[in-house]
């Protein structure tokens, strides 16, 4: 985890483009902060992710488990 926050400190300058000017203005002489605002964004869209990949595996195995698709049971019987 630290190994990432440091890289992502290393590469404020190219993470800064991918932003808003007038949003980043207030964190202009703050790039720890900032850095931290980065990582924290960036581990939650990553769990948002995972969460969403989870939750579709989840169905999927349920669904191939009672051998029916998009959820209804009894098309094929």
């Amino acid at each position: 985890m630290d190994t990432l926050y440091n890289n992502m400190k290393a590469e404020m300058d190219d993470l800064k483009k991918c932003y808003d000017p007038k949003e980043l203005e207030k964190y202009s002489n703050d790039n720890e902060k900032l850095a931290w605002i980065f990582f924290v964004d960036g581990c939650a869209i990553l769990q948002a992710i995972y969460m969403s990949y989870v939750q579709r595996s989840s169905r999927a195995e349920k669904m191939t488990a009672t051998g029916s698709e998009n959820g209804r049971k009894g098309v094929d019987e």
